[in-house]
């Protein structure tokens, strides 16, 4: 679950939540107590490899450092920095046994794809700090890439019903990262939200994804279903430019 694969030369990396000998409900997400598939605070980040995307092999079966904070870890994400010649896993967290508080993203980094990783920071502090819960993406930019190798990466990412001022419902953000990709520079793009009509009821925006093609950025994401047997819609942004104009 969740996740993302990373290739390092003639390897695929899948790097994906493990969630451990349990089924999830049908009902999905109506079950949130601290003994639920995606509310433990035990979950484990596996990786596994594969030559041709086909054949897979399990490299290693938990990957978060023991170090970590308690709390509810999911959305793993490991990118390469070239300048450093770092792997860095990002991964969300949420506080555990109670939910929905604050969300926070943590950054560790190996020298190798198969970890291990070290814990570098336990609390990124992103320019929205609002959200009760972030899901996010993050895009190496390499058709920005410099004569020194140095490309720059970019967050997408979920403020979930803010709380405090100013109101505003749930809404998507990119911010731009350091050059070492371990925190953020807070330049960031204009909020953006679906249009009108099709913002989920709860006011929720789940797993957004970011990827550049042919002259444009685009911004992909559904409606919060919350491990939801139903599947989930989607919404398409896209901008000339990283940070927006989004439309």
């Amino acid at each position: 679950h969740d996740g993302n694969l990373l290739k390092v030369e003639s390897l695929y990396y899948w790097y994906a939540m493990s969630y451990g000998p349990y089924r999830e409900g049908k009902t999905g997400c109506s079950n949130q107590s601290s003994t639920s598939a995606g509310f433990r605070n035990d979950n484990k980040v596996s990786i596994y490899s594969s030559p041709d995307l086909m054949k897979w092999s399990k490299v290693a079966s938990h990957i978060l450092p023991d170090n970590r904070p308690v709390g509810i870890y999911f959305r793993p994400k490991v990118i390469y920095n070239a300048m450093t010649k770092k792997y860095i896993l990002w991964i969300n967290r949420m506080d555990w046994p109670s939910p929905y508080n604050y969300g926070h993203y943590l950054p560790a980094t190996s020298d190798s794809p198969k970890g291990p990783f070290e814990i570098i920071n336990s609390e990124v502090d992103m320019l929205e700090k609002r959200g009760i819960y972030c899901d996010f993406d993050i895009h190496i930019a390499k058709e920005e890439e410099t004569e020194n190798n140095n490309i720059t990466a970019y967050m997408v990412y979920t403020v979930w019903k803010p709380k405090g001022l100013p109101n505003q419902l749930t809404h998507i953000r990119v911010e731009k990262l350091t050059s070492d990709y371990l925190s953020s520079t807070k330049e960031a793009s204009a909020i953006f939200t679906p249009p009108s009509g099709k913002l989920h009821p709860g006011g929720a925006d789940e797993a957004p994804s970011m990827f550049y093609r042919n002259g444009y950025y685009y911004i992909m994401f559904g409606h919060g279903c919350c491990f939801c047997k139903g599947g989930s819609g989607l919404n398409v942004f896209t901008a000339t430019s990283p940070l927006g104009p989004y439309i």
